[in-house]
C-alpha cells in the first residue's frame, strides 16, 4: 500500500491492481478514519479494462455475549465448504456461512455496544472459535466468480463500498 494522506484521525492509501499473472490493471484505494467512536472505511476500485471485482473487510471481534441477525437467506456450502448458489433460511450457529437480506443487530462485547453498517449486501459470519467472531461485509458471496454473482467493473464505472463500526 502507498500512503497518500495521513492525518490524526485517518489514512488514505492505494495499491495497484496488477501483477505477474494477473490480467487486469487499475488501482484500489482504501480510506480509513476514526472519530467519535466510529471507524469508517471505504474501498474504491478503478480499472483500465472490464474486470470482475469483489471487495470486503475481515474484522474479528472478541466473542459477543449474543449475536442476532435479521438475515432472510443463507448460502449452502458444498462438501469442500465452498459457497454454492443454493440459498436456504438461516440456521442456528455455529456459523462459517454467507448471509444476505438483512443485518447484524448491534451486539455487546464486554461494556461496549458494537453496531455495524455497510453498503455491502453479503455478510460472512465465522463464529466457531469460542473466543472470537469474524463478521465480514462483502460486495459478493465467497465463490461469487464461479456462481455468476460477481460484479464486472468497467473503466467508466468506479466501484465503491463502505463499512463502519460504531462503538458505544
Amino acid at each position: 500500500w502507498n500512503l497518500n494522506e495521513v492525518s490524526d484521525d485517518g489514512v488514505v492509501m492505494d495499491a495497484p491492481v496488477s501483477g505477474k499473472g494477473w490480467p487486469f490493471s487499475g488501482r484500489v484505494t482504501h480510506s480509513v478514519s476514526v472519530a467519535h467512536g466510529v471507524v469508517r472505511m471505504a474501498l474504491e476500485v478503478a480499472l483500465n479494462e472490464p474486470a470482475p471485482v469483489q471487495v470486503g473487510w475481515h474484522p474479528w471481534f472478541v466473542k459477543p455475549s449474543a449475536l442476532r441477525t435479521t438475515f432472510t437467506s443463507m448460502y449452502v456450502r458444498d462438501e469442500d465448504h465452498a459457497t454454492t448458489s443454493q440459498v436456504i433460511s438461516p440456521t442456528q450457529p455455529p456459523w462459517d456461512d454467507c448471509f444476505t437480506g438483512g443485518v447484524v443487530e448491534p451486539f455487546r462485547v464486554g461494556d461496549v455496544t458494537v453496531a455495524l453498517e455497510s453498503s455491502c449486501q453479503y455478510w460472512v459470519i465465522y463464529d466457531e472459535p469460542t473466543y472470537a467472531t469474524c463478521i465480514e461485509p462483502q460486495s459478493g458471496p465467497p465463490n461469487g466468480v464461479n456462481m455468476g454473482t460477481i460484479d464486472v467493473v468497467t473503466p467508466d464505472n468506479l466501484f465503491r463500498h463502505s463499512f463502519a463500526i460504531h462503538l458505544r
